[in-house]
């Protein structure tokens, strides 16, 4: 899909996605407050403008390099750690420990993009309220993993963080994770093994919780056999099968599945007093009927407890703290006392006090904010079509505007299986658009260059849905394949297809009627894609093939999608950098003959016909992929998902469009640290790949 917000849950958005076969890994201004002290606890260079063409970097033998220990650099310490004066202060007070004791025996050191930073302020942000909690989660991403790209993304690098080190045994199947020693919640409390233990057995295993041990999309995690501890600060994940692709699933594991998600730890000492096992029961009662819920499950599942947005009390890891939650107009997030990362000179990150969040109710009022210099550094919501104007007015604004690259592309998917209203399948539409050369022919009528050119200033690539420059399974012939812009020979493939043209000009299918595609889709008038609908249906149309654009509201569209009622939907590949992160991707042909190659039981799937050679080798794809997420570890994977790309390429399952779309973002020129050129994925939290708690502020 071409939109990237999170109306329904995310994960249940993604999933849904997976079932349409798309592809690839596959959218006034209030005063700045001064910061303010954080919860006692425990008791606890001047940047050269961006140039607007897109500059890929090349790919490596190797993009994605595995680190099992964190290495280099090492901080040159003396006797003492650094600290923010705004901490320094509640020590002075006898209010909070002292940094060496705050910090674990060998914190993390993150080298600055730039230069080392300096303490205090607040980053300055806008979102549109608690729905967009997602934006605000990519600022504080801390898992037991992280994704290194020091030079935009070129060569990913995959390293602890969380984790001080982690090994995996020759099958893939265990894995362990040393953590920091004194490493502490942002309560004060040490994290543990004990902590990952907990998880496992009164989370994951608790049916009313992670029901059928499904707690993410990421292949494997119902294999997940024992979680047991080596020690204090240790612990060793076990699996039934081979689990390679885990090391990708950790890194990019995130805070609104159920506690602990793929990074297995949880504050058991915050969460045991809501659950039904180790709460009072009367209490526990009275903390759902306060909060108006039926039962304490959902506490935790997207609830109150669960995320973090909308509870400052929770435990966390990350740079900064909730103080106010996402229920507010303003939502401010404040520097975590404990956080385990230092520069190379001793000083524990973040540099920054605050982070501030504005509401804003519509694209207008966040331009607006944007050109007024009002948001120090944000990528999120910051709209292609708005970039000569946020040029425009960079001078006025005290601001550049940097261009980062997204690792995914806008495209169409084609139902094979259109059902009518009434839930039948549209036979002789089927035995049309089930064809590989009916999607090679609707591929090669499209002018890639001109819907580059017209719609995204030239800041996208003309290519096929493949992945993008630096991924681990990256090909040339994949970005070409089909993509060609080609009338004549799209017209010869129908043709070919005995699909005759009427004295409309339109070609008319066996039964008489005229061959439409209906574009279902819930695209706002004026924007880029409601004017690549529009170009679609000209390129389409002038080889024969009647349009519809069938727009609508955005949770109708998905109804008439996830029932499998729709023509043709967006669909876009993601996260093709890191393509084996998620467990949504694994379609290959979509609609009902390819819920039946995933899960025969589907209630929606329908039989595809038996040595059909088109649908054996939707099979044999789906098949290898299946085995790609089964290796014993990456690169093995990456190996065999190769073999399923050059099959689901050639038989052009999608119809990408653009790639590598540029994702425009507006720096304040006194916010530093930020990187002008990155990689922009899901996958790793976007923004987050920047290393957030080394930006500093710089008047």
């Amino acid at each position: 899909m071409s939109s990237r917000t999170t109306e329904i849950t995310r994960r249940e958005f993604l999933r849904l996605t997976a079932l349409t076969g798309a592809g690839l890994v596959a959218a006034a201004c209030t005063p700045q407050p001064p910061a303010t002290p954080p919860p006692a606890a425990p008791a606890t260079e001047k940047p050269a403008p961006p140039s607007t063409a897109i500059t890929a970097p090349k790919p490596t033998d190797k993009p994605i390099v595995v680190a099992t220990a964190t290495t280099a650099p090492t901080a040159a310490l003396t006797s003492k750690y650094k600290e923010a004066p705004m901490l320094a202060e509640l020590v002075k007070a006898g209010k909070l420990p002292a940094v060496d004791q705050r910090l674990p025996k060998n914190p993390k050191v993150q080298k600055p993009f730039a230069k080392l930073g300096k303490y205090g302020g607040a980053w300055r942000r806008a979102y549109k309220g608690a729905s967009d909690r997602f934006g605000v989660h990519t600022t504080i991403c801390d898992h037991l993993l992280e994704m290194d790209a020091a030079d935009g993304y070129a060569t990913l690098t995959l390293i602890p963080n969380v984790a001080e080190s982690y090994k995996a045994n020759a099958t893939g199947t265990e894995f362990t994770w040393k953590l920091r020693e004194g490493h502490k919640w942002s309560d004060g409390t040490e994290i543990t093994s004990e902590n990952a233990v907990w998880w496992y057995k009164n989370v994951y295993l608790n049916e009313e919780l992670a029901p059928g041990r499904l707690y993410d999309n990421v292949r494997q995690q119902q294999n997940l056999t024992e979680i047991v501890a080596d020690g204090k600060y240790a612990f060793i994940c076990k699996y039934s099968k081979p689990n390679g692709t885990l090391p990708l699933g950790v890194v990019r594991g995130e805070a609104w599945a159920v506690i602990g998600g793929l990074n297995f730890l949880a504050p058991s000492h915050y969460l045991q007093k809501f659950h039904k096992s180790f709460a009072d029961a009367k209490a526990l009662d009275e903390e759902v009927t306060k909060r108006k819920l039926q039962s304490w499950k959902q506490l935790w599942i997207g609830g109150p407890i669960d995320m973090f947005a909308f509870n400052p009390d929770l435990p966390m890891v990350g740079p900064w703290v909730t103080k106010a939650p996402a229920s507010n107009e303003r939502m401010v997030q404040e520097r975590n006392p404990y956080y385990f990362q230092v520069d190379p000179e001793g000083n524990q990150l973040p540099y920054l006090d605050q982070i501030t969040h504005d509401f804003f109710e519509n694209q207008e009022s966040f331009n607006l904010m944007l050109i007024s210099g009002k948001v120090d550094c944000q990528f999120r919501h910051v709209q292609l079509a708005d970039y000569t104007l946020l040029k425009e007015n960079e001078a006025k604004g005290n601001y550049k505007v940097y261009v980062w690259n997204d690792d995914s592309n806008v495209g169409w998917s084609v139902n094979p299986t259109p059902r009518n209203d009434d839930a039948k399948v549209d036979e002789a539409q089927a035995a049309i658009v089930s064809r590989a050369d009916f999607r090679r022919a609707l591929s090669l009528a499209i002018n890639r260059k001109e819907v580059s050119s017209l719609l995204y200033k030239g800041l996208a690539e003309p290519r096929q849905g493949g992945p993008v420059k630096g991924s681990p399974v990256y090909k040339k012939d994949y970005e070409e394949k089909w993509a060609a812009y080609d009338v004549d020979q799209a017209n010869k493939l129908l043709d070919g297809m005995g699909l005759k043209k009427g004295t409309d000009g339109f070609r008319v299918r066996p039964d008489g009627k005229t061959l439409t595609l209906r574009l279902d889709v819930d695209t706002a008038p004026g924007s880029i894609q409601d004017s690549l609908n529009q170009l679609t249906k000209k390129y389409w149309e002038a080889i024969g093939v009647k349009v519809v654009i069938n727009a609508m509201e955005r949770s109708l569209r998905e109804q008439v999608q996830f029932s499998d009622r729709h023509s043709v939907v967006g669909g876009s590949s993601y996260n093709t950098a890191t393509p084996l992160a998620f467990d949504y991707w694994h379609g290959t042909i979509g609609g009902g003959w390819g819920r039946a190659i995933r899960n025969p039981a589907d209630p929606l799937a329908i039989k595809p016909p038996e040595g059909d050679k088109e649908v054996e080798e939707a099979k044999k794809c789906y098949q290898i992929i299946e085995q790609a997420y089964g290796m014993a570890d990456l690169e093995a994977a990456h190996k065999k998902l190769l073999e399923a790309l050059d099959i689901f390429y050639e038989m052009c399952f999608t119809i990408g469009i653009v790639g590598a779309v540029a994702v425009p973002g507006v720096v304040t020129n006194r916010m530093k640290n930020v990187p002008q050129k990155m990689l922009f994925t899901n996958a790793l939290m976007r923004i987050n790949m920047g290393q957030p708690a080394q930006f500093y502020i710089e008047e």
